[in-house]
This record gives structure tokens, C-alpha cells and sequence, in this order.
């Protein structure tokens, strides 16, 4: 799991994940990168709470329990390019 709270200007890349809860988590984060990662096997994949302005793209996404990519409370955040396998809840959010 990649937890980052309060932090801007970060690259999350290159990483890959399994069998985690949740295996990026940003809170209160604003203008990152988070691209070019494999995640698979966890109940959320990539989850921003509170946070704006970032790029998610070109990651590889399967097996998730609930949300593949989920936004709470984030808004100006861009979403694109990312490969989302399965069929369940690909991406959510609320505000």
C-alpha cells in the first residue's frame, strides 16, 4: 500500500501492487502523477480523498473488490488511459 497524505508535486510510477486493501491512497494531495502502475487484488486501487489537480493515467487495473479508481471529495482531477479489466465498479466518487 502507497499512502500519501499532504504531499503535492509527487510520481507515483512504476510500482506494482497486490492483495492490499487499498493500494494508492491520497489524501489532501494536489498535482501528482500516478501513472504506469500494475494493481490487482485489492478492494480499492487507487482512492483520492480531498484531493485536486492530479493525473491518473496508464495503469493497469484488475481483480478489485469494490472501485478500480474512486474520487471522494476530489474534483479537477484528470482520469484517462487507464486499463481497467473485469467487469465490476470500474470507477466512482462522490462530492
Amino acid at each position: 500500500m502507497k499512502i500519501l497524505v499532504n504531499c503535492n508535486d509527487s510520481l507515483i510510477s512504476g510500482l506494482t501492487i497486490s492483495d492490499s486493501t487499498t493500494a494508492i491512497l491520497l489524501i489532501y494531495c494536489d498535482n501528482n502523477n500516478i501513472s504506469h502502475n500494475t494493481i490487482r487484488s485489492s478492494d480499492y486501487e487507487i482512492l483520492l480523498a480531498s484531493s485536486g489537480f492530479n493525473n491518473i493515467s496508464f495503469n493497469t487495473i484488475t481483480s478489485t473488490n469494490y472501485y478500480r479508481i474512486y474520487l471522494s471529495n476530489s474534483n479537477y482531477n484528470i482520469v484517462n488511459d487507464n486499463q481497467l479489466n473485469d467487469f465490476s465498479n470500474r470507477i466512482g466518487g462522490d462530492s
